[in-house]
């Protein structure tokens, strides 16, 4: 392979910058401080072995270093050595008992291995208590319960222990102290299914149980699993994610793994997927090895086993045979089309087009790209009588806040419906969008991948950042 004038340079920049740090450690072979800086250098440059050595030398050297801590055990992680990483976060629990990081990094890897083991020997050591049992009495009783993280621990750990009301309890309290943690929605919504729908648990697990030597004969590049997938953001989000990365692992021959998300338990295709099965090293849509393999794919390699936590793929770019493949993904199970088009059949009493509209408040009220009602409403006003006998149904975590602007269409709203899914009513609103006749949506997670995945639509229309109204056609 030829080599560029650029890469040139560039290792030419990388060795330059690695003698300036090696004469500075000759002068100060105990600084802790250097090394962590000479090991960010070598990541910077994509050498992560030799990243990982100076910060082992750092933690030596200062073990109470929280910048050396979080940078290796991150490093580590992306190399695919979540047991090393994990061994390390334990190690320096006399000093970081409650830090978020080793808290957040015990969640992320109890999610991706679906092993509480790894939860309770961390409690079990930062309790340094004898029995087990009493350690988690004792750190639940030192823990700071205005701590997201640790609320949602605590709500694991009452969950093992079966205790459904006191679970819940901290899942919400979780919640409300950090209303966009996708962690918290996930399992929260998992706690819901497995507690009011067990018998639909039962059919799942009978009809979708996956044999790997199958999987593996028809496999003929590797694995991509998607390991933050449930922990990084909620419902629209994940079904984002999930559609990016099935479309880099169709595109690339690659069995998907992933962890326990919602999306099981709703759509059939993604209840196939096989459960993830290893620590890979970890990439995102901007390394270079993506951007390498995506530009030329015949130096993909053989057997390939590699965590993405993104992909550059999206639907919209996507072909006919691709989004064909995505819609298979996202049938949902006929155990929830049955109780669902109960709320198609009761819009659709009212008339016969269903104008669904979507308004996201919540945890983003904040963000400038919140729509503006009034955008919605005139925009309604100008088409609403081209509709046949159309019924006006508005998906919102607040419905109070714009049921008055359009009360001359009598909206619907979830309450109107007189129908529920316990815990779960955001699917009905998700259900609803998907197979609206006409859909309007905006920036959304939640709104834009319900119109990525509607097949019904007549119309579409997306709400743009520069609050620019403009049809839509995927």
């Amino acid at each position: 392979m030829n080599i560029t004038e650029k890469e040139i340079n560039i290792k030419s920049i990388y060795e330059n910058e690695c003698y300036k740090f090696d004469e500075e450690l000759k002068k100060f072979p105990d600084d802790d401080k250097i090394y962590i800086r000479y090991g960010n250098l070598h990541e910077k440059y994509n050498n992560k072995n030799d990243a990982i050595k100076c910060y082992k030398i750092s933690l030596i050297l200062n073990k109470k270093n929280i910048t050396f801590f979080h940078n290796k055990v991150v490093l580590l992680r992306k190399n695919g050595d979540c047991e090393y990483a994990y061994n390390i976060v334990c190690n320096v629990l006399s000093i970081f008992p409650y830090y978020d990081f080793n808290l957040k990094f015990v969640i992320l890897l109890v999610h991706q291995t679906r092993n509480p083991y790894y939860l309770i020997k961390y409690i079990y050591k930062a309790a340094k208590k004898n029995d087990v049992r009493e350690a988690i009495i004792s750190w639940i009783k030192n823990c700071n319960q205005n701590n997201h993280f640790i609320c949602y621990i605590l709500a694991k750990l009452m969950d093992l222990d079966g205790n459904y009301e006191k679970s819940l309890q901290y899942f919400d309290k979780a919640s409300d102290l950090f209303p966009g943690g996708g962690w918290t929605f996930t399992d929260r919504s998992i706690l819901m299914i497995k507690h009011y729908y067990s018998d639909f648990l039962n059919l799942i697990n009978s009809n979708y149980t996956i044999s790997r030597a199958n999987i593996n004969n028809k496999m003929k590049k590797g694995i991509v699993s998607i390991g933050y997938l449930g922990l990084q953001g909620r419902f629209g989000d994940q079904i984002g994610r999930y559609i990016s990365i099935k479309l880099f692992a169709y595109k690339h021959s690659l069995e998907t793994e992933t962890p326990d998300w919602i999306g099981r338990y709703f759509f059939k295709g993604c209840s196939k997927d096989s459960y993830i099965s290893g620590c890979y090293p970890q990439y995102c849509r901007k390394d270079k090895e993506i951007i390498d393999w995506i530009n030329n794919p015949k130096i993909f390699p053989d057997n390939v086993k590699i965590d993405l936590e993104n992909s550059p793929y999206s639907l919209n770019q996507a072909n006919l045979k691709e989004k064909q493949f995505v819609f298979s993904h996202f049938e949902f199970h006929s155990y929830w089309t049955e109780k669902l088009n109960i709320c198609i059949e009761r819009l659709k009493n009212f008339g016969n087009t269903i104008v669904a509209i979507h308004f996201r408040y919540g945890d983003k009220i904040e963000v400038s790209k919140v729509q503006d009602e009034k955008l919605y409403y005139e925009w309604l006003d100008k088409i609403w009588l081209e509709f046949d006998k159309p019924v006006l149904y508005i998906a919102s975590d607040d419905p109070d806040k714009c049921k008055h602007l359009f009360s001359k269409y009598n909206p619907y709203f979830l309450k109107n419906i007189n129908f529920t899914i316990l815990g779960l009513d955001f699917i009905i609103d998700y259900y609803i969008l998907m197979n609206s006749d006409i859909l309007f949506f905006s920036d959304s997670a939640f709104s834009k991948t319900a119109s990525l995945l509607n097949k019904n639509a007549k119309q579409m229309y997306y709400l743009m950042q520069d609050k620019k109204i403009i049809p839509w056609n995927i």
